[in-house]
């Protein structure tokens, strides 16, 4: 089996070299992968996600017909987040949601002037309409957090492990 994915800030990334290490499975970002591996190779495949929407998946299930897994990693993690990205996109093979990092200072392009608007509108929303707990999403949006952690792979080496 063979690890696949696609990053923007890193975490994916992160995701894919600890998964490697604790697997043995060689791990290639997606542009490498379609020129190293075979198209029926088993696959595991590793996005970000952003809006909900797992990037590169399409593009990966185009090149790789035998693909195993997929794992998104994005703010959320957890059954719910599972069930949101199989939704969204279509996803039929084993999901896994693993929490990333985020700090806008990382995004790069579009996506920093996307969140840093949206960063602005929470803000002005959370003024005319205080939520409980708000303030603490705000704070991490505004000066990052960091989720990316070995734990978070449990579910997936469980699932490889059967």
């Amino acid at each position: 089996m063979k690890i696949v994915y696609v990053t923007n800030t890193g975490s994916t990334k992160q995701y894919a070299e600890m998964l490697s290490e604790k697997t043995g499975f060689e791990a290639a970002e997606f542009s490498e992968a379609v020129k190293s591996f075979s198209a029926d190779e088993e696959i595991i495949f590793m996005g970000w996600v952003m809006a909900g929407t797992l990037q590169g998946y399409k593009e990966a299930k185009e090149v790789f017909s035998n693909i195993r897994a997929v794992c998104g990693v994005g703010l959320f993690k957890g059954e719910k987040a599972e069930k949101e990205l199989r939704e969204k996109n279509a996803v039929t093979e084993a999901l896994f949601a693993l929490q990333g990092n985020f700090s806008v200072d990382r995004l790069k392009g579009m996506y920093k002037m996307m969140m840093s608007m949206m960063i602005k509108m929470l803000k002005s929303k959370l003024k005319e309409n205080p939520q409980p707990d708000a303030d603490k999403v705000l704070a991490a949006f505004e000066t990052g957090v960091e989720c990316v952690s070995e734990e978070n792979l449990e579910g997936i080496l469980s699932w490889l492990e059967n």
